[in-house]
């Protein structure tokens, strides 16, 4: 079974810029993923919304990570999922940084909030997500873009992908998804 990297916001950047870091450190070639899968990821740690003191104390402490920079070692098969109802991360922020992602094989899947049935699926930031008890639910709303819960997306989606990657060989780029019908 290969490796592959995965992560889901931050941690989808830090997935993103793994490989850089693999070539940058000359860490063992055993550490470079063979294929890359992340959902709603930010591409550079400056639009991270992170609170106040928190922040500014963590943008002072930390260099700013960027797929700018770092998507030039990505020369593996990448895969973006992602919702059109994410205000965190809007797929247009992908626009510009889309093209630093040096490999070939890449794609970007967008998932779709359709309300119809019960429950519906939520394609925002939180579609990765599935316990934000942490939280109370209104401040999940307001902070995370949702309360995150196993649904229809992790399963068909988010989990469907991981399991055709790391169980069935799948190739990142070459994935499809099967919601259902109602």
């Amino acid at each position: 079974m290969d490796c592959c990297s995965y992560g889901h916001s931050l941690g989808g950047l830090f997935a993103l810029s793994w490989p850089f870091y693999v070539k940058k450190d000359a860490f063992p070639g055993v550490l470079m993923p063979k294929q890359v899968l992340t959902a709603d990821p930010i591409p550079t740690t400056a639009s991270a919304p992170m609170p106040s003191k928190l922040g500014a104390a963590l943008q002072r402490l930390m260099p700013n990570v960027e797929i700018g920079t770092t998507g030039a070692a990505l020369t593996m098969p990448v895969t973006i999922l992602h919702g059109d109802s994410d205000w965190v991360v809007p797929k247009n922020q992908w626009d510009q940084h889309f093209p630093s992602i040096a490999a070939t094989e890449k794609r970007m899947y967008m998932s779709y909030t359709d309300q119809h049935g019960c429950p519906g699926h939520y394609a925002n930031h939180e579609q990765a997500t599935d316990d934000t008890s942490f939280f109370p639910d209104w401040l999940a709303l307001l902070a995370l873009d949702g309360v995150g819960t196993v649904d229809t997306l992790d399963w068909c989606y988010v989990w469907s992908a991981l399991d055709r990657l790391i169980r069935d060989d799948a190739r990142a780029d070459q994935l499809e998804f099967d919601l259902g019908s109602w």
